[in-house]
């Protein structure tokens, strides 16, 4: 490939928080599934401290952040930004309300979201979606990957199809 044609391919970042690994593992399918049209930077969000389980679901449930690394990424730069995350207590977890947060200009960014849960996403999604919007990005579609047996088979199909449609 011509160093032009590499300069022209569109980017894609997709910026995550995975706190037991299976947030990441979707992630990464879907970076695999759109290498061949973006080129891909994989993100993760770390929060400075680990949240336990019970806290953290509380600190969800009323909205909190909490400290994360310097995310070194500025969504201004990607065609696409696709937000992934677990679900806790029905909410967004800390770090990514962190993220929400900090990133308040998504003009012109195409923002797709991925939610990882054991069984409901709660307001997980609705609360992104209004974010995305909120910061003047378009909704390019939402994608809940139920993960209570892991991901895998069925779970690993729907997130590549998901992933073609971007």
């Amino acid at each position: 490939m011509s160093s032009r044609k590499k300069e022209m391919r569109r980017k894609a970042l997709l910026l995550f928080y995975s706190r037991t690994g299976k947030t990441r593992k979707v992630m990464s399918e879907v970076g695999e599934a759109i290498s061949g049209v973006y080129d891909v930077e994989l993100v993760e969000v770390k929060p400075k401290i680990k949240i336990g389980f019970f806290k953290g679901g509380s600190m969800a449930k009323r909205g909190e952040t909490v400290d994360v690394d310097e995310l070194k990424v500025n969504p201004a730069n990607y065609d696409l930004v696709v937000l992934g995350t677990p679900v806790w207590n029905g909410c967004p977890p800390p770090p990514i309300n962190t993220v929400m947060k900090t990133i308040s200009d998504l003009s012109g960014r195409r923002v797709a979201v991925v939610v990882t849960c054991a069984f409901s996403a709660g307001v997980t999604v609705g609360r992104i979606v209004e974010w995305v919007k909120s910061s003047k990005g378009e909704v390019a579609g939402s994608l809940v990957v139920k993960t209570m047996f892991g991901v895998r088979g069925k779970a690993l199909e729907k997130v590549r199809e998901f992933s073609r449609s971007l």
